[in-house]
């Protein structure tokens, strides 16, 4: 018997004691298990090893097993999600701050300086009867500001999104 004939007949054999063949499928296979010695041998060992599965018990992982690689399976795709919108978030805080720090190395916010008066708030004599006092707004000292909360908000996240995940997963390992 040639491989390719073997090979046919192996899934064949598969088939036939899978019970997916026709009624005339099987009798006719049956017909040709009887007259080929070859294929009756590897329906016999196929049908033992059926037999042996079949009988045997399968183990069955515990209970801890199961639900430790169910959180696994469950918190990947969610680290992962979590881990980029940090990264995403720390890339735009970076820029927000390279930019802030762009415009005070060109001292474009060296004259930016005003005063804001609240005086000129329409009503706002009924609630104050006294004069408010005018607040002096400096560009310079505002943008210093944001890039350091920004910095701060950066470093939190990179912390929260990525330090913390890799040294948890360093420590579970």
């Amino acid at each position: 018997m040639n491989m390719e004939a073997e090979e046919k007949y192996m899934d064949e054999l598969l088939r036939y004691l899978d019970g997916l063949m026709t009624a005339k499928e099987a009798e006719a296979f049956e017909h040709l298990i009887r007259e080929d010695n070859n294929l009756q041998r590897k329906y016999n060992d196929l049908k033992e090893m059926e037999m042996y599965l079949r009988s045997t018990k399968l183990p069955e992982p515990s209970a801890a097993f199961t639900s430790n690689v169910m959180q696994k399976i469950e918190a990947g795709p969610l680290l992962w999600r979590r881990l980029t919108k940090g990264l995403i978030l720390i890339f735009g805080v970076t820029i927000v701050a390279a930019l802030g720090a762009y415009l005070i190395a060109t001292g474009t916010l060296d004259n930016s300086q005003t005063t804001i008066t609240i005086d000129r708030v329409q009503h706002l004599e009924k609630f104050l009867p006294n004069a408010t006092p005018a607040f002096n707004f400096d560009g310079k000292l505002m943008m210093n500001v944001v890039i350091f909360l920004n910095l701060a908000v950066a470093l939190i996240v990179l912390d929260r999104t990525v330090l913390k995940p890799y040294f948890q997963s360093r420590r579970t390992s």
